[in-house]
């Protein structure tokens, strides 16, 4: 039965709230709710602040005429052993009701060539050769892959990365392996030059296909992708990938009751208006009904939004100008029929390849999301920081039906009902600085070591696409994960 999400939550009762805590979090996206119920878990007593009425940011599920529908984030990676999703869900002891997905997704070119991105190592090399031709393409994934197993390895050996003091030195140092370093030169070349050393340049058609796979999970094109953090964008259809019946709010759930299970505390409808670093090391968090005090700071909201609550208490840190972010044009429908087959997740070229749209359906028979005979759709598309009216919103609907029609997923009749949300409808729900989605992009001039940091060793902590930029559910759960065991062993 559909269930409208807004009812599985509901904020801590004013009389059981404290004063103050060991652990405020500020956000409630997937890297916030990490921490939070990592941090009750290990008996920390945590409040977390979420300024809408559902939590999960963009990664999250709504309710609308009928229907369950996800903002942002469809699909699901990470639920594979040692990897961070799975490491966190151990942890906390919760069992989720996902489904493995068969082909992860297909990709549809301009040309009318389809791919189907197996997960399977030895069959995607195989379908790589057959569409962009022999020469180079086992060359360029098998680097790829290993490149991709390293990030994933390394991310969950160097828990404390990079080290703020001197039990952090000695965690690297006790888990180092000396062909870390050589894997970490590769941070300082782009994907581009991977595709020339593989002979690629001139394989248009490849090039551009490689550049609309990174926009995805890196936010950005080979040109400014780094090899490391790039390959794992790259290779993230040959990992296990899975589907949630109910959507994405099925994990923002179980992440909650664990929160409210172990004794922590919840407040949803609840902007934070300034943020003030007290006496005897505390922070003392503004509402607009309350003020409370932590012993420690998470800040899981995006650093421009941080800033501006932080005033000239401490000094900011700055990763990315709002010109060189991105946002997202969304199209969500209620449809009767779908024909791309048992594949959930498709990838559609326009004709001039300048971007491609990625449609995810819902499974026909999931009925928490909508009723029988129907599925949800979400089409989403890479948007520049700019201001769109109804006119723009109405254009980009009629062109995603239209890219729909072309590569036969569904037809204009069947379609019972749609929205569409821009950059102004992304800053209104998530309240995200001018309604930047899906990550930092990634960036040539932003390397790793730049990232996952605790500000001059204080206790503030970042967490989310602040420190693990463009690299989706893995990259936020992990830095949620990172926090949580640094202020364990406060």
């Amino acid at each position: 039965m559909v269930q409208n999400p807004v009812h599985f939550f509901k904020s801590t009762a004013s009389e059981e709230l404290r004063d103050s805590y060991d652990v405020i979090v500020i956000g409630g996206g997937l890297a916030g709710l990490t921490t939070a119920a990592l941090s009750a878990k290990n008996g920390k007593r945590v409040l977390l602040l979420e300024r809408n009425y559902i939590p999960g940011g963009c990664a999250s599920s709504y309710f609308r005429n009928g229907a369950v529908f996800d903002t942002g984030a469809t699909t699901l990676l990470g639920l594979s052993e040692g990897m961070p999703l799975h490491t966190v869900l151990d942890e906390l002891g919760i069992d989720l009701p996902a489904k493995k997905l068969g082909d992860p997704m297909q990709v549809h070119l301009a040309s009318g060539e389809i791919i189907t991105r197996f997960e399977n190592r030895d069959a995607w090399i195989a379908e790589a050769e057959r569409v962009f031709g022999v020469e180079g393409q086992r060359k360029f994934w098998h680097r790829c892959f290993k490149l991709s197993d390293f990030v994933w390895d390394s991310a969950m050996r160097y828990r404390y990365f990079p080290p703020v003091n001197f039990g952090d030195l000695l965690s690297l140092a006790k888990n180092v392996r000396p062909r870390d370093v050589l894997y970490l030169r590769h941070t300082f070349h782009p994907v581009e030059k991977w595709i020339e050393a593989c002979g690629l340049k001139d394989k248009k058609e490849f090039r551009q296909f490689i550049d609309q796979q990174l926009l995805i999970t890196a936010q950005n094109r080979a040109a400014e992708v780094n090899m490391l953090f790039g390959a794992a964008a790259l290779c993230y259809t040959n990992y296990p990938n899975y589907m949630l019946p109910g959507g994405m709010v099925t994990l923002v759930k179980a992440l909650t009751d664990s929160i409210v299970a172990n004794g922590g505390h919840v407040l949803y409808r609840t902007e934070v208006e300034k943020i003030e670093q007290a006496p005897v090391n505390t922070w003392a968090i503004h509402t607009a009904n309350r003020v409370f005090n932590g012993s420690n700071l998470v800040s899981a909201i995006p650093l421009h939004n941080f800033n501006a609550l932080l005033g000239s208490t401490a000094e900011k840190v700055k990763i990315a100008e709002g010109n060189s972010l991105s946002s997202a044009l969304q199209f969500n429908a209620i449809i009767r029929h779908w024909g791309g087959g048992d594949v959930l997740h498709h990838q559609a070229h326009v004709k001039d390849c300048s971007r491609s749209v990625f449609f995810s359906v819902s499974e026909c028979n999931d009925r928490l999301r909508t009723n029988e005979g129907l599925r949800v759709l979400s089409a989403t598309t890479h948007a520049h920081l700019i201001g769109h009216n109804e006119t723009d919103k109405k254009e980009w609907a009629q062109q995603v039906i239209e890219l729909a029609e072309q590569n036969k997923l569904f037809q204009r009749d069947d379609l019972i009902d749609y929205h569409v949300s821009d950059a102004a409808n992304w800053q209104q729900w998530t309240g995200r600085h001018l309604g930047f989605v899906g990550g930092i992009p990634q960036f040539m001039r932003i390397k790793p070591w730049m990232m996952n940091r605790q500000q001059k060793g204080s206790n503030l902590f970042f967490c989310g696409d602040s420190v693990y930029p463009g690299q989706g559910i893995p990259g936020v759960v992990l830095s949620g994960w990172q926090v949580a065991g640094r202020l364990l062993k406060r």
